[in-house]
């Protein structure tokens, strides 16, 4: 399918779709804007997303890929959930847009205004130039992500259960050592304590009998 195609294709997928309270703030967002067009527009919803998204990849455990809304309802994600919630906000304001997949790691959003614009949400660029990058449909990047996130869910427990025996292996190593101590330190303590209560009890009877 052409980028005119994917433009004008809607999918309505729930991937794509915000919630009516982000509907109502991004009438606010528009409000505030000085001039009405939709590239203004469209800037001030990047700028607005740039100071409430965090960027998050994750290191040991990595992130589910998540929906439009779940990534503004979290507050951060890679560059595919920004694109994703980019391009959803601006289809609520009548504009046209896409994620588009750069190499084989990074997406960006490829959206026109009043003409082509892509933008890198993650990287924080707005109308940058991409030499080469593949426009996806709805469907395409839903696809991807499911697939993806099945792969992520299965490496994910995979780890948990390398770090569960890992631990496991540690606290059984490190018990030998951890039960002498102990035992060596709660002997030498009770040792001390049965040593001064005889020295109590022996000035105690010695002074008694001086009064005999």
């Amino acid at each position: 399918m052409s980028l005119e195609g994917i433009l004008t294709t809607v999918s309505g997928h729930s991937h794509f779709k915000v919630s009516r309270s982000m509907k109502r703030r991004l009438r606010r967002v528009v409000r505030s804007t000085t001039e009405k067009n939709k590239e203004e527009i469209s800037k001030a919803v990047f700028y607005w997303l740039r100071g409430h998204l965090e960027y998050k990849k994750g290191f040991f455990i990595k992130p589910i890929y998540g929906s439009a809304r779940k990534t503004l309802r979290r507050g951060h994600g890679i560059c595919l959930d920004q694109s994703l919630l980019y391009v959803s906000l601006l289809r609520e304001m009548g504009i046209a847009g896409c994620v588009s997949y750069v190499g084989g790691d990074h997406a960006v959003a490829v959206i026109s205004p009043d003409r082509r614009v892509i933008v890198d949400v993650a990287e924080g660029r707005y109308d940058t130039e991409i030499v080469s990058h593949r426009p996806m449909s709805d469907m395409q990047v839903v696809a991807d992500i499911k697939q993806w996130n099945k792969g992520i869910r299965i490496s994910n427990a995979f780890k948990k259960v390398l770090f569960g025996v890992g631990l496991s292996v540690a606290i059984n190593l490190s018990q030998p050592y951890w039960y002498t101590s102990k035992i060596k330190k709660f002997q030498e303590t009770t040792a001390s304590y049965v040593s001064t209560g005889y020295d109590y009890t022996r000035k105690y009877v010695n002074k008694l009998y001086s009064f005999l």
